[in-house]
């Protein structure tokens, strides 16, 4: 008897049914509380806070995990620079409005004017017209997905001697990028630097509405220290208007032991200035944790900005 049952019973279970199985966004699933949490975070982003950006390799057309998708920041984030502006992806597409509409978070185009120079330079083309023709297509891709703006990335010879063999070439480049600039600004777009501020004359400095220090080499807290001063002393810019970068999968030497950098200098944003906030490079590197997605992100916000809101 025994025996029959159980056989009646693996039949049974080996019938196969399909199912219909529709996931329900968070916005869906209680759309009241949904609306009020949704409200805080964008509240909170219009008081005075420290700021935390995010730079996400986006663009990735297997998407094969979580971690690729821009719906698993932190919406607490202020902003978001994506990598690949020119290589968007229909996740991608789609989560631009709930970041920027639930949540007030910018999200903003990432642009390398080093690389566009340097191509220039060895092809033996006029710098100012590559950048300006690549700067066309970049805010063609702004205005068309509506981006809030872009961050500029520069490394390269400042071009502010007239005895520099770059000077020519630079100045071109420079006075290029800030009259596209300028124009885009008009229309409401927001644009940040990434670079040494002393690359923009003092006359252009409010075209960018925050100055970002590429401080990740910076291998103890000294030289972090005396970036920030060079900023703020020499440069003129306002400690308000400044932010340091760091990458979670980087250390930095606090009294003589190597610690992770992203804890580290986030608790600098305020021991060293105070600075306005954190750029968080490679933030992906931060995605797996035991007991959180993007934990060390997220503490971060916590730290700078005390709150129950992640």
């Amino acid at each position: 008897m025994g025996t029959g049952l159980l056989t009646v019973s693996c039949d049974d279970w080996t019938e196969t049914e399909s199912l219909t199985i529709a996931p329900q966004l968070p916005e869906d699933q209680n759309p009241e509380l949904f609306a009020r949490y949704a409200q805080a975070i964008r509240d909170y982003k219009t008081r005075a806070h420290y700021l935390v950006f995010a730079r996400f390799d986006n663009g990735r057309s297997d998407n094969a995990g979580e971690q690729n998708y821009l719906r698993s920041l932190p919406d607490s984030l202020d902003a978001v620079i994506l990598e690949h502006a020119d290589a968007l992806t229909e996740s991608d597409l789609e989560d631009f409005p709930p970041l920027q509409q639930h949540f007030g978070t910018k999200v903003m185009a990432s642009f390398n004017l080093s690389t566009i120079y340097d191509e220039a330079v060895s092809s033996g083309k006029k710098t100012a017209t590559e950048v300006g023709t690549t700067l066309d297509k970049l805010f063609t891709i702004i205005n068309e997905h509506n981006l809030d703006g872009a961050s500029i990335i520069y490394t390269g010879s400042l071009g502010i001697n007239s005895d520099d063999p770059d000077y020519t070439s630079v100045s071109e480049m420079r006075r290029t990028l800030l009259d596209k600039l300028i124009q885009q600004a008009k229309t409401g777009k927001t644009f940040y630097l990434e670079a040494d501020p002393l690359f923009i004359p003092q006359a252009d400095r409010d075209v960018f509405s925050y100055y970002i220090l590429n401080t990740v080499s910076a291998d103890n807290i000294s030289r972090l220290h005396s970036q920030i001063q060079q900023a703020t002393d020499y440069a003129g810019i306002a400690a308000n208007r400044l932010l340091i970068t760091t990458n979670p999968d980087k250390t930095v030497t606090v009294d003589m032991k190597a610690v992770d950098q992203l804890p580290a200098f986030t608790r600098q944003v305020i021991d060293a200035g105070p600075v306005k906030g954190l750029l968080i490079q490679n933030v992906i590197a931060d995605y797996a944790h035991a007991n959180a997605t993007y934990q060390e992100t997220r503490k971060s916000i916590q730290t700078l900005n005390p709150s129950p809101l992640k």
